[in-house]
């Protein structure tokens, strides 16, 4: 009995020893063999890295936000058709937009957009100085509909709805004289526009549609 464990213990042994020694020596290894030591014998921690966004694009829980400016002023483009006239001067900023937006699925995105333009002029006339002040703000909801492209260019579809500050003034030294007016509180925004993303949290935006301005440049960052 003692006999036959020992012949079935040295069996084991030399069997054992006969294969080929892979963890001792992986560079003998074909290459077959190597890719089945590496699956067998290295061991990784199961670590789980979640970025706050996994991929470029657009999609589902995913938030941007974007600050862009408006070309042209038309407000001011008008006031300055009249500054061949002596003494008289225009101005004006943006439009500047602002935009926050949530992807409630793939292809749609919901969000706030705020814009702000202002415009105007100073000149004199029978001995009087006047100033022109118009300033315009919307707070809008907007919906933005993707379309086509991939997770580096994204054309869109946007309209947008909601409350509107306008106020036209006029300003002037003569007593006689005051103006002051406010416009209708509706604002109304819809844009085709086309998202530039070349890296993951970066990129940039084109607009172009019936919005304070006509053509809309901006800047992105996506979370």
């Amino acid at each position: 009995m003692i006999i036959k464990k020992l012949f079935i213990c040295i069996s084991i042994f030399f069997f054992f020893t006969s294969l080929p020694n892979y963890a001792s020596d992986p560079s003998n290894l074909t290459e077959n063999e190597e890719q089945s030591y590496l699956l067998e014998n290295i061991s990784v921690p199961n670590l789980r890295l979640s970025p706050i966004r996994s991929r470029y694009g657009f999609g589902q829980g995913d938030m941007v936000f974007s600050i862009g400016y408006g070309i042209p002023n038309l407000g001011k483009a008008v006031m300055k058709l009249y500054e061949t006239n002596t003494g008289y001067k225009a101005s004006g900023f943006g439009p500047l937009h602002l935009k926050g937006e949530y992807g409630v699925s793939n292809n749609i995105g919901i969000g706030l957009s705020i814009n702000h333009v202002s415009y105007g002029a100073e000149w004199s006339a029978i001995g009087f100085d006047y100033e022109l002040k118009v300033r315009s703000t919307s707070f809008l909801i907007r919906m933005n509909l993707y379309f086509g492209g991939n997770d580096m260019i994204m054309p869109y579809w946007g309209i947008g709805t909601g409350y509107k500050m306008t106020k036209w003034e006029i300003i002037s030294d003569d007593d006689f004289f005051d103006f002051s007016a406010s416009g209708f509180p509706l604002g109304f925004e819809t844009t085709f526009g086309l998202r530039v993303l070349p890296s993951e949290f970066i990129g940039g935006y084109l607009e172009i549609g019936i919005a304070k301005a006509p053509l809309q440049l901006g800047v992105i960052i996506a979370i």
